[in-house]
């Protein structure tokens, strides 16, 4: 396939910071459709994801652990941004005219590609990733074609209008999207741009497939899309009976450790190294083993430039960044203090001291209203006598964590001047 002269390539853009919320992900295969294509579970060479802006699967963690599962299994990925079609959610939600819509989603297209350049381009050893963007897409010969088939069959085929209606529900009442309730348009707008999305979005993935991209990844499920892969729909266009649709499934999978949640992402060709989660915390922990933990922690508020601990002190605590965003410092020989990570909600920190008893070797300070769960040794001794499972997934994952760390400073020795 020829690159779009537009196209925004994942190793070109530059620093940009990500919350990634308080959760890991993890993604699993959900389905497939047509079934025949079964074998893409495994992977291939080519596939594309499809992106829907505004929509919390396409945000920080949960859409880092899609981006992981494509890398491990796929040679090359589109991420296909429909930046183009978001105008329609624009409208629904904020009452734009046409024009003020699509300007503003567009807008809201190359923000995401900067915003996420960076996290693909840690993934770029495994899978080439790059970006193809809707407004792009319908630039292709055969999208009017494919729409005007696509909205014949919709006025013409039972089944199919029914499919649309079917989405339509499901478009106008999930919790994902911006400001959800109330709508700034009536019933029936709402209705007609909730049909429209899916409409349009189908005769797009027509072109895309037409350009050789043969899978589409999505992390959920749109059984109208996988119905007109399943050739379901007579009269449909027949590049969507040749797409196969794979659906993912997201689950939680832990919090992130202080260096692994900094998410201050910045390109291979600058002056920092893109870094990325080494190891998660109580990644395989369930909701239940969670609301156990919980129960031994106490919660504690912070407010901005308050400090949350402090360098060379005593306190055997472990700390869990529920909101907000924190920043940890070190002291300088001259006296003043250097700034050495960004900790974002969702981060785990205060590991080593925890560990070992010894003072702390750095200073956390808030840098927003900050919500805070904390874990005294004493308590995590009441945890381990009542849970022993969940205090021995801490500790080997503490230790893990440490391990994980004193081997990357090694590494970074051996290759110092």
């Amino acid at each position: 396939m020829a690159e779009p002269e537009n196209s925004i390539r994942a190793s070109n853009l530059g620093l940009e910071t990500i919350s990634f919320g308080t959760h890991r992900y993890k993604a699993g295969f959900a389905g497939i459709a047509p079934k025949a294509k079964g074998f893409f579970e495994q992977g291939g060479h080519l596939c594309m994801l499809g992106v829907s802006l505004g929509n919390a699967n396409f945000e920080g963690a949960r859409l880092e652990a899609s981006v992981e599962w494509i890398s491990e299994r796929f040679e090359r990925c589109a991420v296909v941004v429909g930046d183009s079609v978001y105008r329609l959610t624009l409208q629904l939600l904020e009452g734009l005219d046409a024009d003020a819509a699509r300007a503003k989603a567009l807008e809201a297209g190359v923000d995401f590609c900067r915003l996420y350049a960076p996290m693909l381009a840690q993934f770029g050893g495994k899978c080439q990733f790059e970006f193809i963007r809707f407004s792009e897409v319908e630039q292709a010969a055969s999208f009017a074609g494919h729409l005007t088939q696509l909205q014949a069959l919709a006025h013409d085929d039972v089944a199919f209008a029914r499919s649309i209606s079917d989405f339509a529900d499901l478009y106008l009442g999930r919790g994902d999207k911006l400001d959800a309730n109330p709508f700034a348009v009536d019933a029936d707008a709402a209705a007609a741009i909730a049909s429209a999305y899916l409409i349009e979005e189908s005769a797009l993935f027509c072109c895309l497939e037409e350009m050789g991209w043969p899978v589409l990844i999505y992390p959920g499920s749109i059984d109208s899309i996988a119905d007109l892969c399943e050739g379901r729909f007579a009269g449909a266009p027949e590049a969507l009976a040749r797409l196969a649709f794979l659906s993912l499934e997201l689950r939680k999978r832990g919090l992130y450790f202080t260096d692994g949640a900094v998410k201050i992402l910045r390109t291979a060709t600058g002056a920092e190294i893109v870094s990325r989660p080494d190891a998660g915390f109580l990644s395989e922990a369930s909701d239940a083993d969670w609301n156990t933990l919980f129960k031994f922690t106490k919660m504690k508020r912070f407010a901005p430039r308050e400090e949350v601990l402090g360098e060379e002190r005593d306190g055997r605590h472990l700390f869990i960044l529920i909101d907000g965003r924190a920043e940890v410092t070190v002291k300088r020989a001259d006296g003043t203090r250097q700034q050495i990570a960004v900790i974002e909600s969702g981060s785990v920190f205060g590991e080593q001291a925890f560990l070992d008893a010894q003072p702390r070797s750095a200073t956390v300070t808030a840098l927003t209203d900050c919500n805070v769960r904390t874990l005294s040794w004493r308590d995590f001794g009441g945890l381990r006598e009542k849970h022993p499972g969940i205090a021995c997934d801490m500790l080997l994952d503490i230790g893990r964590v440490l391990s994980l760390r004193a081997r990357r400073q090694l590494k970074e020795l051996q290759f110092m001047p």
